[in-house]
């Protein structure tokens, strides 16, 4: 018991070494062989709960098993960080779950593992900062720990983005993803559509069902960045409560109305095989011939 409790440091020690909050804390610690070496001790696996708080669901399994060959030939290189559970031989995690899973898959028994003294609060902002900065959430995944930063935290979208060295308008933008229907989350969360995709119909609120089909074609059809762009703008030129079954052809058309319009700066309508140009008064229908140069 007295050896476990000089491996152990309380966050506050640790912020006296490493400087204010605890991203800092946790980049240093895991930057820091010689922190590593000191305060690093062997834990058995099975004594260690996952956290709760662990934004991320979803692991690549390609990835892991790259990992775990890894641990398996070199060994642990960054001891994973717990936090010891009061009058309980348990650990809670705090960060590193991929390097823990990635050692349970190759069978190891214990794992390397710096422990500190941590509230559920702290710990709560260990995991959630964590793995925004190292792991490759989903947009769903980012924004979902966005928010529970916001509401468990109570900062503002600007104090977030200082804490993990974001922009703001990344931070506001990445949350308004949460505001699309259910069926589409559904979709970013599986990965098969991304923030990209996504962002651009986010124009067409509050038409819920128009997004949602959008979105299936988009995955459907295999649609770019630009596509999902280029479909949302000739939606909101068409009207929202237009079919989106909206053909290259339409695009086209609808594109080069607007190259013309801002040319002539007149409105310009293609339809039926005319072109029909608008103009204001006589003044304006001359100007519009001598840029068309059909008046000398």
């Amino acid at each position: 018991m007295a050896s476990e409790k000089k491996n152990r440091i309380g966050v506050k020690g640790l912020e006296t070494i490493f400087g204010d909050g605890i991203n800092d804390l946790i980049t240093n610690i895991e930057n820091s062989p010689e922190v590593q070496q000191s305060l690093a001790q062997e834990v058995p696996i099975n004594k260690i709960i996952a956290n709760p708080h662990q934004p991320r669901k979803h692991f690549n399994t390609q990835e892991l098993e790259e990992l775990s060959q890894s641990i398996k030939l070199h060994g642990l290189i960054q001891p994973i960080i717990v936090s010891k559970i009061s009058n309980s031989n348990f650990y809670q995690l705090i960060a590193g779950e991929r390097r823990k899973k990635a050692a349970e898959m190759i069978g190891l028994k214990t794992i390397k593992a710096v422990t500190i003294d941590a509230t559920d609060q702290q710990m709560m902002e260990f995991a959630l900062i964590e793995n925004i900065q190292r792991v490759d959430l989903n947009a769903f995944e980012e924004a979902q720990a966005y928010k529970t930063l916001i509401d468990k935290m109570k900062w503002t979208h600007e104090e977030l983005a200082k804490k993990i060295n974001k922009s703001r308008p990344h931070i506001t933008n990445t949350l308004r993803i949460l505001d699309l229907p259910a069926e589409v989350l559904k979709m970013v969360k599986d990965n098969k559509l991304t923030m990209g995709h996504v962002r651009p119909l986010l124009q067409l609120t509050p038409n819920s069902n128009l997004i949602v089909a959008l979105a299936h074609r988009a995955f459907k059809e295999k649609w770019s960045v630009r596509k999902v762009e280029d479909m949302v703008r000739v939606q909101q030129l068409l009207g929202t409560k237009k079919s989106p079954n909206i053909k290259d052809s339409d695009i086209y058309l609808i594109e080069l109305e607007n190259s013309l319009s801002k040319k002539l700066s007149a409105k310009v309508k293609i339809k039926n095989q005319k072109l029909i140009i608008s103009y204001l008064n006589d003044k304006d229908l001359n100007r519009l011939l001598e840029l068309l140069k059909l008046i000398d």
